[in-house]
This record gives C-alpha cells, sequence and structure tokens, in this order.
C-alpha cells in the first residue's frame, strides 16, 4: 500500500529521519576510521585533526575550512596519524645495514616529517586544488 494512501507523505517522513540522527565530532569519526575505541589516544588524534587542518588552511590560503572539505581532512588526519606514528613510542627504521662484522644504524622517521607533510598533500592535492586560492 503506498505510502499517499495512508496520508502520509514519503519526503516528509525521509526529512524527519535526516533531522533525529545525532551529530558526530570529527574526532568521532576519526576514531570510526581508525578502529580506536577508548580515549587513550584522544590527545594525538586532536592533533593530527588539528595539523592536517592547518595544513590544509595554509595550503589553500584560506581562514576557515569549507565543509566540503570535512571528510578529506579526515582522511588526511588518519593518514597523518598512521604515517607519523603518533601515539606510539618513536618509531625506529634501519636506515644502513653491514653484513661483514655486522653493523646496522636505527634512525627515526621522525626525521623527515615536513616531506611527510608535502608526501601527504601530494596525495590529495587533486581535492585540495579545487579551493585553492590565489595570495597576491
Amino acid at each position: 500500500m503506498p505510502l499517499q494512501a495512508l496520508g502520509q507523505n514519503p519526503k516528509k517522513r525521509i526529512t524527519q529521519q535526516r533531522k533525529e540522527a545525532p551529530a558526530i565530532t570529527d574526532l568521532e569519526k576519526l576514531k570510526l576510521l581508525l578502529g580506536k575505541e577508548d580515549a587513550s589516544q584522544d590527545s594525538a588524534l586532536l592533533f593530527a585533526l588539528e595539523t592536517v587542518e592547518e595544513l590544509i588552511k595554509n595550503y589553500c590560503n584560506l581562514d576557515q575550512l569549507p565543509p566540503r572539505l570535512a571528510n578529506t581532512k579526515i582522511h588526511m588526519a588518519a593518514d597523518f596519524y598512521k604515517n607519523g606514528s603518533l601515539g606510539q613510542a618513536e618509531a625506529m627504521e634501519a636506515q644502513s645495514v653491514t653484513r661483514g662484522d655486522v653493523t646496522v644504524t636505527y634512525g627515526s622517521r621522525a626525521a623527515g616529517s615536513s616531506t611527510g607533510e608535502q608526501n601527504l598533500l601530494g596525495d590529495y592535492r587533486g581535492q585540495l586544488q579545487t579551493f585553492r586560492k590565489l595570495r597576491w
């Protein structure tokens, strides 16, 4: 039986359902995306969100982040969190290995953080380019 026959407008019912959905914060979205349930990493996640927002604003020469970039910001923050080893002990990786008389030199990934930000921007440059403004 159609909804109109019952005296209900289907468009009105859909808009009522949309209004009832609770608002979810950027932090909660990021935690869902990363599969984090506890609050132990909240400060690191907030730092990632703030850093990425600043990075987007600086690249696009904007004072405020457009609403259409909200999900891009969350995806970039997830990548920044994963690649930057935020919330973990400082990640060490082998910089050089010599097998004769065994020599291994370790270094941190943090040494190249500015190039990491450039790589992060590069991955999302196509989405950000639409919002970029020229600076005079």
